[in-house]
């Protein structure tokens, strides 16, 4: 079964005055490639420069040389992807874990962050799960009251093994890692169909700065069998914060008990901030009625 983990905050001594809209923020984009081989796995992590904040961030996989396509959402998949966070704005970033699903081909998973200029960080942390082999889990990492989060994911603890990403990483993965604005908080679904216990946590970092969020902006994709996404992008004259992606049923919410059951395999911002990506696969084939939601939360330029 899945057993609660303790809550870890990380307070921040003092906010620092943001603008409202995306050019105030002083937004910089940091990237890092690797190559990992077939049917096997590999992590990889960008820092942002030294006093910033990490923005958002995410990772995606690739042929090396070329975008992203839906078409490798059943070839390769993330573990986890996660913001580094730190009380003093040294040293933070993006994380993730990736594993190449495929027998023949090797493919770059990129790792991207997008960092600010501006100390918008009003706190951070989240609560976690043990889960057990076959378990699912949703985890809802809530903001202190007033504030909205901006950047959040998953990670895999490190008493469980991950450090040997091989041996679980064709059966670890999120179904779900999204920003809840209704409810000022970081949902994630996870899925642990190893052969061991693992301990999952989510990372989201909260703020009280950017309230002129603009509507959410979501784009649905119908599971076909195959590998699916796309971007959701930005109104016209804005550009992205933050976002994610989330399998659920045909008229129906985030569930952990859908998440051993599609898997969000990439999803990042757009390499000109003007959205968000992501792909992945649902297991069971278009019958089950499967559909991938990728949301871009963006303020105007």
């Amino acid at each position: 079964m899945a057993a609660v983990l303790a809550f870890t905050a990380i307070a921040s001594p003092a906010y620092a005055p943001a603008g409202s809209t995306f050019k105030d923020l002083h937004v910089v984009a940091r990237a890092k490639g690797v190559l990992i081989r077939p049917r096997h796995g590999r992590g990889a992590q960008v820092t942002c420069p030294s006093g910033d904040r990490v923005l958002s961030g995410g990772a995606y996989f690739h042929v090396a040389g070329q975008q992203p396509t839906p078409t490798l959402g059943r070839a390769a998949h993330t573990i986890d992807s996660y913001p580094v966070l730190s009380k003093f704005a040294q040293g933070e970033g993006w994380h993730a874990d990736g594993f190449n699903m495929t027998h023949h081909r090797t493919l770059e998973m990129t790792v991207v962050a997008r960092c600010t200029a501006v100390d918008i960080f009003g706190g951070g942390g989240g609560p976690g799960a043990a889960l057990d082999q076959g378990m699912t889990t949703e985890i809802d990492a809530p903001c202190q009251a007033g504030q909205v989060p901006y950047a959040g994911g998953t990670h895999v603890g490190p008493d469980s093994g991950i450090q040997s990403i091989d041996p679980l990483g064709a059966s670890a993965h999120q179904s779900s890692s999204v920003a809840d604005i209704a409810s000022d908080s970081w949902l994630a679904t996870f899925a642990n169909e190893s052969s061991v216990r693992i301990d999952v946590g989510t990372d989201v970092a909260c703020t009280l700065q950017l309230v002129a969020y603009e509507p959410v902006v979501q784009r649905t994709f119908d599971e076909t069998g195959h590998g699916i996404g796309g971007v959701a992008r930005c109104q016209k004259g804005s550009h992205v914060v933050t976002g994610g992606a989330f399998f659920h049923q045909r008229n129906h919410g985030i569930a952990a008990t859908d998440a051993d059951r599609a898997v969000v395999a990439s999803s990042a911002p757009r390499g000109n901030n003007t959205g968000w990506y992501a792909d992945g696969f649902a297991k069971e084939g278009p019958t089950d009625d499967f559909q991938l939601t990728v949301e871009a939360i963006c303020l105007p330029n």
